[in-house]
């Protein structure tokens, strides 16, 4: 209907959410709970993915930049289905698989380098949130990864957005969870102290700051 064409174009994030929860709900044995409801759902998410497919491929194509909204929520939510039993593009899936490596690749070098703004944990946790779930094995890019988020923005207790734009940036909150996924994922061996330390801090963080 006329609100969820809203909210599609508005809010593709929390579409592509919401299509992951539904997939996985009928795979999990939820769906059983749903009765007459689970083909419709099914039928809703096959309609979805190709659209969140054309959205990122053409994200990929017109923007130079890496971007969680048009990135790593649909390419997460694609291998989720996928997973699932869900007919994919999966030649687009490994696109943005390359893609979102080969440009994480080029940022950390340069952040290492000290030419970074504050703030980055919402790309560089994106992107390595993305390579977790499609199953990416740790070397030497995640490892420089971790090392330099475990550095950044230590002043804040969790780690800051780049921009304040809703729904995918607004806060400290999603870029404090990708980030916190992407050092327990690719952890090094020699940080587990490090990492412990900056974790614990996150948590203190999490528990005294309120949402809104």
């Amino acid at each position: 209907d006329q609100s969820v064409r809203n909210l599609r174009r508005t809010c593709p994030p929390l579409v592509a959410l919401a299509v992951a929860l539904m997939a996985m709900s009928i795979a999990q044995g939820g769906a059983a709970e749903l009765g007459p409801d689970r083909e419709v759902i099914r039928v809703a998410i096959n309609k979805s993915i190709p659209l969140l497919e054309a959205s990122a491929d053409f994200s990929r194509s017109q923007r130079s930049c890496f971007t969680c909204h048009h990135v790593s929520s649909v390419a997460i939510t694609a291998n989720a289905a996928w997973q699932r039993g869900f007919k994919i593009d999966k030649t687009n899936l490994e696109s943005q698989l390359r893609r979102t490596y080969s440009e994480l690749k080029g940022d950390i070098e340069r952040f290492i380098g000290g030419r970074f703004p504050t703030g980055q944990g919402d790309l560089l946790g994106h992107s390595m949130w993305l390579l977790k779930e499609m199953g990416w094995k740790p070397d030497e890019t995640t490892t420089d990864t971790v090392r330099f988020l475990l550095e950044h923005d230590q002043d804040s207790g969790g780690w800051k957005p780049e921009i304040q734009r809703p729904p995918t940036v607004g806060n400290s909150f999603t870029p404090t969870f990708v980030v916190l996924q992407a050092i327990e994922a690719f952890r090094p061996p020699d940080l587990g102290f490090e990492i412990r330390k900056r974790r614990q801090a996150a948590i203190d963080w999490l528990l005294q700051t309120k949402s809104f």
